[in-house]
Order: C-alpha cells, then sequence, then structure tokens
C-alpha cells in the first residue's frame, strides 16, 4: 500500500536493499566506523516506524531501550548517543528525497512523512494490530476515507514485537481515536476446555467452545516424555533444542522419532510407531 503511493509521486522507483546502508555513508561520511554505521542504520530504521516525525531525544530514548547505544570504548571516542541521534535523524531525512530507489522501511515511512497518504478506501482492515508500529497505523489509517470503515483485528495478549518497533498500545490507541465498537472474540475453537481452562488463569475472558472436548492437562517431567509417548503422538515446544533429547531417549528405546519444522519458534518430534530400530530419525528438517 506504501509502495503504490510512492509510485504515484515518484516514477521509475526501484528497489534497493543497501539504500539504507548507502545513505549512512553518505550521512557519515565514507570513514565511519562500520558498528558505528550499523548502529545508525538500525536507529533510523526502528525511528522510521516507531516515530516518523521524531521530536528531539525521541530517537535516544529508542536507541537507549533497544540496545542501540554505543559501549563505552566507542562513546570515548565520540560515539555518543546524542551523536547517533543526530546521524540517525539526518538518515531518516535523507531518505524523503527521490534518488530513483527505496527500500522496505521507506514503503511505509515516505509516503506517512511526506504526506502523501490518501483516503482512496472505502473499508480499510487491519489484522494483527497489536504488531503494528506507528507509521504502519497513520498508513492505515490515512488510507481511509472519511466516510469509510475502519476494522481492526488483534490481540493485546500477543503483543509480543516489541523489539521490532511494534505498537503495544496500538488497539487501545485505536479504539479510542476511531471510537470504535469492540466486538469480542474470546471463544477458541481450537483447544479442549481443560487446556482453555489453564490457560485462563493469564487471560481470564480466554472460553472452550460449547462442543470441545475435555482432554486431559497433566505435568511430566521432560525426561518423562519419551516413556510416556505413543504411537500417533506428538511433542510440540517453543524451541528446536529442547526436543533433540526426547527425540534422542525414542531413539535409544528403539522406535523411530521424525522432527519437522526448520529454524522457527517451535519444532516437533512425532514418534510414528515402533517400527525397526533406526540411528537416525525417519524424516528431519531442521
Amino acid at each position: 500500500m506504501g509502495f503504490s503511493f510512492i509510485r504515484r509521486n515518484w516514477t521509475g522507483v526501484r528497489i534497493d536493499d543497501e539504500r539504507a546502508e548507502r545513505i549512512a555513508r553518505d550521512v557519515m561520511g565514507q570513514q565511519a566506523p562500520d558498528p558505528m554505521v550499523k548502529l545508525v542504520i538500525q536507529l533510523a530504521s526502528k525511528g522510521k516506524g516507531m516515530c516518523p516525525f521524531p521530536k528531539p531525544g525521541q530517537l535516544a530514548e529508542i536507541a537507549i531501550a533497544h540496545g542501540l547505544d554505543a559501549d563505552e570504548e566507542w562513546e570515548d571516542e565520540g560515539w555518543t548517543v546524542e551523536r547517533l541521534e543526530r546521524d540517525a535523524q539526518a538518515c531518516m531525512e535523507r531518505a524523503l528525497a527521490k534518488d530513483g530507489t527505496i527500500d522496505f522501511d521507506d514503503m511505509v515511512y515516505v509516503p506517512v512523512r511526506n504526506e502523501w497518504v490518501r483516503g482512496w478506501w472505502d473499508l480499510v482492515v487491519v489484522d494483527e494490530a497489536q504488531d503494528m508500529n506507528a507509521a504502519q497505523l497513520l498508513l492505515a489509517l490515512g488510507a481511509c476515507r472519511d466516510e469509510g470503515r475502519i476494522a481492526v483485528v488483534g490481540d493485546d495478549r500477543q503483543a509480543i514485537y516489541g523489539f521490532r518497533g511494534a505498537d503495544s498500545g496500538s488497539l487501545d490507541r485505536l479504539k479510542s481515536e476511531l471510537a470504535a465498537t469492540e466486538l469480542g472474540l474470546t471463544i477458541t475453537y481450537r483447544c479442549p476446555s481443560s487446556v482453555v481452562a489453564l490457560a485462563a488463569r493469564l487471560v481470564p475472558d480466554y472460553r472452550a467452545a460449547p462442543t470441545a472436548p475435555a482432554g486431559i492437562v497433566r505435568t511430566i517431567p521432560e525426561d518423562g516424555i519419551a516413556a510416556q509417548a505413543q504411537p500417533g503422538d506428538f511433542v510440540l515446544s517453543r524451541k528446536n533444542a529442547p526436543l533433540v533429547g526426547v527425540c534422542l531417549r525414542l531413539l535409544r528405546r528403539g522406535s523411530a522419532p521424525a522432527c519437522r519444522g526448520r529454524t522457527s519458534a517451535a519444532g516437533w518430534w512425532r514418534w510414528c510407531g515402533s517400527g525397526s530400530p533406526s540411528p537416525f530419525p525417519t524424516s528431519c528438517r531442521g
């Protein structure tokens, strides 16, 4: 959407993933140390998403909050957080000038900052709104006609992308700014009622569907999983590493577990059945 607004104002623009580094080098000088250039690029990127219209001191606050300030060794050489803020803001300003290229961050930042966003649509639907940063929210709001409607879908309990610049208060802010009517989606059709009851200790309004099976929730030690696993079971983990031990125990037991998942936040081992003992999983990706 942002890129479409850019193309209405800049013709012949091409995608260039190296645009941010090129701008940073121009701003900081070709002799600037690589680690500091990298910090400024990252800070400018955060600034474009989190505060596209930065006020003095805001980028410095972002730098400190997200660990983008220099360590003592570099500070002693003059690379203070104030200097990094100055360079990052200069990079943000330079990105607003047409040079025939655009990168991912600027697809949202440039049309918002240059005030190119127009209300072209009667209905704008914002999904996963809890993950949106300030610039994305401004883009979505501006793209809706004055007489149009905005539907915002999200879950503040899943607001886990603050490190990436997401606005953790975006849902409440949108509800207030839009004078929106809230329609709760609190019933899950995915989980058994026993699992929902456990989760409701943290999320009280979480409810199971009337047709949900009861299910079973019990606690077992990690080293007891292999002993209780049955053919057709699967073990789900936030990280892949803990599953390695489970797999090895099943292998020693003569089973043939299969690994699924790459480098994502979750992976699982599935015990396919007794089969013939095998020194390796029948299928391994990850």
